[in-house]
């Protein structure tokens, strides 16, 4: 056994004992994944698409006015003109939003509890040896995948193993926008694009499939 194949098999053990500590919270490391997939999902209501809907109500209100004279036309002005175009987007706007923010504040919460039990679990494996990667990096899932790197040989080091798995990453992504822009543009041509956040998780899930 040269020293190379010596060194690499060193490197593997290190991984596969970091990988068996790690997978005692598999389920917190996945849960995390998921709550960020979910928190980078949530968008804020948009006022101007509830104005539409409030001038359309207007305008039905208004047909419904005009085929009865049981309504004040004091009253129908008022419905026209200030609650159904905007008094009424007002309200279902801030609810919305209201909504959207608590929901993203309570997975912030559960994630950041997560990610300090995580931790917690991390710094109890370095008190004995040093963990071979930092702790963004030490998710079984992401373990397995340096694990696989080196072992095809597509890296020698961990080092060089962290950067393919970075570019991998990163063309995954490149292509999902991509992907994602030619779909918008099919569907919708004045449909506005925006840069999706991916984790690793949403990176393994969707190569299972």
């Amino acid at each position: 056994m040269n020293d190379s194949t010596a060194e690499k098999e060193k490197i593997l053990s290190a991984l596969n004992e970091a990988l068996a500590h790690s997978e005692k919270k598999k389920v917190e490391y996945r849960k995390a994944d998921e709550l960020n997939q979910y928190k980078s999902g949530l968008l804020l209501p948009r006022f101007f698409q509830r104005f539409i809907v409030g001038l359309i109500l207007a305008f039905l209100f208004g047909a419904a006015f005009n085929r009865s004279n049981s309504i004040d036309v004091s009253f129908w002005a008022c419905m026209t003109f200030v609650v159904l175009p905007v008094v009424f987007p007002v309200i279902w706007y801030a609810i919305s939003r209201y909504n959207v923010l608590a929901r993203y504040k309570q997975a912030e919460k559960t994630i950041s509890a997560l990610i300090d039990e995580l931790m917690t679990h991390y710094t109890a494996y370095t008190a004995n040896a040093e963990f071979p990667v930092a702790f963004k990096y030490s998710s079984p899932d992401v373990l397995l995948e340096l694990i696989s790197l080196i072992s095809t040989g597509r890296a020698d080091s961990i080092k060089e193993a962290l950067n393919c798995f970075e570019e991998d990453i990163h063309r995954y992504n490149m292509m999902e926008t991509q992907k994602q822009i030619i779909e918008s543009t099919k569907e919708v041509a004045d449909a506005a694009t925006t840069n999706a956040l991916f984790t690793a998780g949403v990176y393994f899930n969707t190569r299972k499939k």
